[in-house]
C-alpha cells in the first residue's frame, strides 16, 4: 500500500491542489499540512525500499529460485523505489516553490526571484 500513496499524493499535489487554490492563491494552512505530509512521505519511502529488500533476502536465503526471478524482483524494487524517490523530491520542490507563492499572495513578502517567470510550472495552473 506504499506505492499507491505516492501515486495519489503526486496526482493531488500536481493537479487537484492547484485547482483548489487557483482562485485566490491563498492557503493559510499550507505550512501546517505540508510538513507532516513530507515527514510521512519519507517514512513511506523507507518502507518502499526496506520491505521488498527484506523479502528479497528471505527469498534468496530460503529458496532455490532461479536467478532470473531474483533479478526480476530486484529490478521491480528498484523501479518502485526510483518512482517513490522522485515523488518525494517533487513534493519537497513543490512545497518550497508553492509556499513562496502562497506567502507572497497572502501579503507576507515579494515574489522570489527564482519563481519569477515560471508561470504555470510553479502552481500547475495556466
Amino acid at each position: 500500500m506504499v506505492y499507491p500513496f505516492f501515486c495519489i499524493t503526486f496526482v493531488d499535489l500536481h493537479w487537484h491542489y492547484p485547482q483548489t487554490v487557483s482562485e485566490t492563491l491563498t492557503d493559510l494552512d499550507f505550512d501546517r499540512w505540508i510538513q507532516p505530509l513530507r515527514r510521512l512521505s519519507r517514512w513511506y519511502l523507507l518502507t518502499a525500499v526496506s520491505i521488498p529488500l527484506i523479502a528479497l533476502v528471505l527469498i534468496a536465503v530460503t529458496s532455490n529460485m532461479p536467478r532470473r526471478y531474483l533479478l526480476i524482483i530486484i529490478l521491480t524494487t528498484a523501479i518502485g523505489f526510483a518512482a517513490s524517490f522522485l515523488t518525494v523530491q517533487f513534493m519537497d520542490e513543490y512545497a518550497h516553490h508553492v509556499g513562496k507563492v502562497l506567502k507572497r499572495e497572502a501579503g507576507m513578502g515579494s515574489l522570489p526571484q527564482d519563481v519569477v517567470g515560471r508561470g504555470s510550472d510553479v502552481t500547475g495552473v495556466e
